[in-house]
């Protein structure tokens, strides 16, 4: 993802997805977000 620019964007998840992603560290390299409109643009 790197390589290519890209970054990935969690969206709709709950909260134990968000602390698991986090604590996985998942989300240094990626976002998370409440809808999937406001992860696509965040990513544009």
């Amino acid at each position: 993802m790197e390589k290519a620019a890209g970054r990935l964007a969690f969206c709709c998840g709950t909260r134990t997805i968000a602390k698991t992603l986090q604590i996985r560290g998942l989300l240094q390299s990626a976002t998370m977000h409440d809808t999937e409109e406001e992860a696509v643009a965040d990513r544009l």
